[in-house]
């Protein structure tokens, strides 16, 4: 949430900005590092102490379904990422641009429990969903992964503007 926030306060920002790189990569930078080490430790860690557990109590889960958990936990964190990064552009407050965030990825579940039909596999934040249904043999369609990578590229494009705008 204060990747671009911190910096920008603190004049890194604008000092790192004045290198012979572009906004476009420093901003891809931080998400790709951010998005890497949240999913080592925010994702595969846990992910690996559960699977520890479950094997110890019930036996070895399908390793199917524990690597789509991975590919899924990981394409959810970048979007989550993205998304707080494309927000850091819009605001220099760190509060708001966790609300901007949480707010990305809670009104859209919101939304699909209200609508009368079902437009979760529309979602770029239906990613975890698809890639569970996907481990576990379910019937799922190729939707969903594009409208993450859309998603994505929107969000990545939105924030890119952005940050070439900012005043540093």
């Amino acid at each position: 949430m204060s990747l671009i926030v911190r910096e920008r306060d603190g004049g890194t920002l604008s000092w790192v900005a004045s290198k012979p790189v572009s906004r476009s990569s420093i901003l891809i930078s931080k998400w790709l590092s951010a998005s890497a080490v949240l999913w080592v430790v925010a994702g595969l860690v846990p992910l690996g102490l559960t699977v520890a557990t479950v094997t110890v109590l019930y036996g070895a889960p399908p390793v199917g379904a524990v690597f789509a958990a991975g590919f899924g936990i990981g394409a959810a964190i970048s979007l989550f990422v993205a998304v707080a990064l494309a927000a850091s552009t819009f605001s220099a407050s760190q509060p708001a641009v966790a609300g901007i965030t949480f707010a990305a990825f809670l009104l859209p579940t919101i939304v699909a429990a209200v609508i009368p039909f079902d437009i979760a596999p529309y979602l770029p934040t239906s990613i975890l969903s698809w890639a569970m249904g996907v481990g576990t043999g379910a019937a799922v369609g190729f939707v969903t992964p594009i409208a993450w990578v859309l998603g994505l590229a929107a969000i990545g494009l939105v924030g890119a503007r952005r940050m070439a705008a900012l005043e540093l």
